[in-house]
């Protein structure tokens, strides 16, 4: 989810990119949509994050930690600090590490910048093509700008 873009490094194996419902990359989509557990820390599912509560998670196979509650599937379990639950997962799941496959997926290729019309997509592939590894970006005010014509993205 982009709300917690910057806390994975995004050159590790594993990375399959950000989550935003209909709004993210086919690959990230299907690979977020079609895994066998999904892991959601303290997720706001807003409208602006996934595009318009465009998201696609089976209750079943999720597993929500929130600060003081956890829900695994449609049970919640209130009263469970956040910093407890995740020790009790890493602990669950360390002996299952070792099965566990690292998705071979290709990021696509960065779009050159176009010329014409300034358009939400004109511009961040103007942005996105200036980039280069080890570059901080923040977008201006809490990531409104990003946000800002979203909807035209779709």
């Amino acid at each position: 989810m982009l709300m917690g873009k910057g806390l994975f490094d995004e050159q590790q194996s594993g990375f399959v990119g950000t989550y935003s419902g209909i709004a993210s990359a086919p690959q990230t989509r299907e690979a977020i949509e079609n895994a066998d557990t999904i892991i959601c820390i303290g997720t706001r599912f807003t409208d602006t994050i996934t595009a318009g509560f465009t998201q696609h998670l089976a209750r079943e196979k999720t597993i929500e930690i929130q600060p003081f509650a956890v829900r695994v599937g449609d049970h919640w379990f209130s009263g469970v600090p956040m910093d407890k639950a995740l020790a009790a997962l890493m602990t669950l799941s360390a002996p299952l590490a070792a099965e566990w496959a690292t998705p071979q997926i290709v990021a696509p290729e960065a779009e050159e910048g176009a010329e014409g019309e300034l358009t939400q997509k004109n511009f961040w592939a103007t942005v996105q093509g200036a980039l280069r590894p080890g570059i901080l970006f923040s977008p201006i005010r809490d990531g409104r700008l990003w946000h800002c014509g979203a909807e035209a993205a779709l």
